[in-house]
């Protein structure tokens, strides 16, 4: 009996991610030859079931380590309306009421501190000050991570 196999689309909705992603992770973890490489992608049952694995294990170490955004310094006016003391929990997605060009800016730090990283120019290893890119009216934000 042939195994259970599905398409890049089937997956991402099972795992709720983008086929795109999907796509990226089967060519880093299962090259094809190159005559394969204009098919489809069918995926056999245990690639998925370690695709799950992979992605629920990166979401149990994003949840055990938080990284909050808080605004500690703001000159100009700021078009989001951002002020001293707003807290921004990050995640995957902008959060609710962040401008999205701080958050673009902000989410590559934000990601090395929630997976264990650190910067060698930092005086401590949890947390890292960035600004957002609007240089008439800058933004401070100070990430930090939370030990959870």
């Amino acid at each position: 009996m042939r195994e259970e196999s599905l398409t890049t689309k089937e997956l991402a909705i099972r795992l709720d991610t983008s086929s795109e992603r999907v796509r990226s992770w089967l060519r880093k973890m299962h090259p094809r030859p190159a005559e394969e490489k204009r098919r489809r992608w069918h995926i056999p049952g245990e690639w998925a079931k370690e695709m799950e694995a992979t992605l629920a294990q990166r979401k149990r170490i994003a949840e055990e380590r938080k990284v909050v955004a808080t605004v500690v310094s703001q000159k100009g006016t700021c078009a989001a309306g951002h002020k001293v003391g707003d807290k921004f929990v990050m995640g995957d997605r902008t959060p609710a009421s962040m401008c999205s060009w701080a958050f673009y800016a902000i989410f590559p730090f934000a990601v090395v501190l929630q997976f264990g990283g650190s910067f060698p120019w930092g005086k401590d290893s949890d947390k890292i000050t960035v600004a957002c890119p609007d240089p008439e009216n800058p933004v401070v934000f100070e990430l930090r991570r939370l030990q959870g």
